[in-house]
């Protein structure tokens, strides 16, 4: 029984073969135009003196760049403690270290031309 139905259903998929044939039957820009096929699929035939490949050409004209970039960072706070002001150094002493905060800053370019982001903390004189 097993035969038979593996023999019933290799027939039927060799029929599924040749039917794909029947499907492939349409001819777009067909030369014919006495077959209904070509009537009305709006195709036109190369002409004849026409070359069948050559090259593409694209102008383009000004490319107007924007910028758009996402900046993000964490609130900067910085806890320096006790200020207490040193008389012999002349200067600020203060109760924590702060040099050695850090923090992160995420910069997203959307834009299609490079961006540079840079940071930079300098020192201030509290007077």
């Amino acid at each position: 029984m097993k035969k038979l139905i593996s023999i019933i259903l290799s027939l039927a998929l060799v029929a599924c073969m040749f039917a794909m044939n029947v499907g492939a039957a349409l001819v777009v820009g067909d030369n014919d135009s006495n077959t209904a096929l070509s009537a009305g699929d709006g195709a036109t035939d190369i002409p004849a003196n026409s070359s069948l490949s050559s090259d593409v050409t694209l102008t383009v004209g000004t490319v107007n760049h924007r910028y758009a970039v996402d900046v993000t960072f964490q609130t900067m706070a910085i806890n320096a403690g006790d200020v207490t002001w040193n008389v012999t150094t002349a200067k600020y002493e203060l109760a924590n270290d702060v040099t050695a905060t850090s923090w992160d800053i995420t910069v997203v370019n959307y834009s299609d031309m490079a961006v540079t982001a840079t940071a930079a903390i300098t020192e201030t004189n509290l007077k």
